[in-house]
């Protein structure tokens, strides 16, 4: 290991955006369902639905958990995209940099 907590920006090969076999993109797809999930728990504490599962009443505590731990993967879901896109902008100026310097070498040497 290099001492670097993440590798260098432009090491990485960001793998490409790929449409899921329903159109969406995979990456809106998770963000928007971790984005439902503390939503619908909201949702359930502020109107105090009782939820019944197999005759088994679901506590309300569930809903703070659901609360807080959909909230967090929404974050996480939303910083990994961050980092994805950076990483790919890194990737693209670090391509056209070694493709102007090649432009200049190949112009000096004639």
């Amino acid at each position: 290991m290099n001492g670097m907590a993440y590798p260098r920006p432009d090491v990485i090969r960001p793998l490409p955006s790929r449409p899921s076999r329903f159109g969406v993109n995979e990456r809106y797809r998770d963000i928007t369902l971790f984005g439902l999930i503390p939503v619908l728990h909201a949702v359930r504490l502020l109107r105090a639905w009782q939820v019944t599962i197999e005759g088994a009443v679901v506590p309300i505590w569930v809903s703070w958990m659901g609360l807080a731990g959909g909230a967090h993967a929404r974050a996480k879901a939303l910083i990994a995209k961050q980092l994805r896109e950076s990483a790919i902008k890194a990737s693209k100026a670090a391509a056209k940099a070694r493709t102007r310097k090649a432009k200049e070498r190949k112009a000096q040497n004639g």
